[in-house]
């Protein structure tokens, strides 16, 4: 929720209290305005309460006026048109620390040129922006040599050497061998 100007507050007061009494001389609950202007019921709730707390910018909370005031009945065009929405918030009031204001403020020089009262902002921003091209230029290099347009050649395998003709030999025969296979015994 933005804050509102003391003005909107008085308004949606006074225009959530008029809506919830019109509403009830007409006998229709807040459950049916709810299903008629699709608008969550603890966000009718409080806009008839005037709890700017629980309702949300300005703008919303005029058409949500015009929403709620035609579905009872009523012009709810010319009602949302007796809520301002351009008023300007108060500011907040903030006391800022004496050391954050003075690194952020900057000093004239007889020249006219600024100066900063601090120079940590500028070098780590020196900083960050070298780390940045310098890790830019490791990968480019990292990557770039196995990258080439041109295809490379595959391997071609080198010719097997040619087998040599295995040569049998019968092997020698035993007399033993030769006893038995003639039938001599």
């Amino acid at each position: 929720m933005s804050q509102m100007h003391p003005t909107q507050v008085d308004q949606l007061k006074s225009i959530g209290a008029d809506l919830r009494q019109k509403r009830q001389e007409r006998s229709i609950s807040l459950e049916e305005v709810a299903i008629k202007t699709y608008i969550p019921l603890q966000r009718l709730k409080a806009l008839e309460d005037g709890q700017i707390d629980r309702l949300p910018e300005p703008v919303f909370v005029q058409g949500f006026i015009r929403r709620y005031g035609d579905a009872i009945g009523l012009d709810g065009g010319a009602i949302a048109k007796s809520f301002s929405t351009v008023l300007e918030p108060e500011p907040p009031i903030k006391t800022a620390s004496r050391r954050s204001v003075s690194s952020i403020t900057t000093a004239t020089s007889p020249q006219g040129q600024f100066k900063f009262k601090s120079l940590y902002p500028l070098v780590g921003t020196v900083v960050t922006v070298g780390v940045a091209i310098g890790l830019g230029y490791w990968f480019t290099q990292d990557f770039l040599p196995h990258l080439s347009l041109q295809p490379q050649a595959l391997p071609v395998p080198d010719p097997s050497p040619s087998l040599a003709p295995v040569v049998v030999s019968p092997t020698p025969r035993s007399i033993a061998a030769d006893c038995y296979s003639s039938g001599n015994h």
